[in-house]
């Protein structure tokens, strides 16, 4: 009867301190982080560049 008592008791307080643990840790980690994300597109057309898909295709074009 003993052995069950210190069982349950041993248990008991592993419950608590994993509770009293993860209660500290989410009241300590309130750290905000900002994130900017710059996004910048800039279109490169080496010399001599001849577009085929383009809307100004140019001869054969039937549009």
């Amino acid at each position: 009867m003993k052995r069950i008592i210190k069982t349950i008791g041993i248990i008991a307080t592993m419950g608590t301190m994993l509770v009293c643990a993860y209660l500290l840790g989410t009241t300590q980690a309130e750290t905000i982080t900002e994130v900017q994300t710059v996004t910048e597109t800039r279109e490169v057309v080496p010399d001599g560049y001849i577009p085929l898909n383009d809307k100004y295709c140019g001869y054969g074009c039937s549009r």
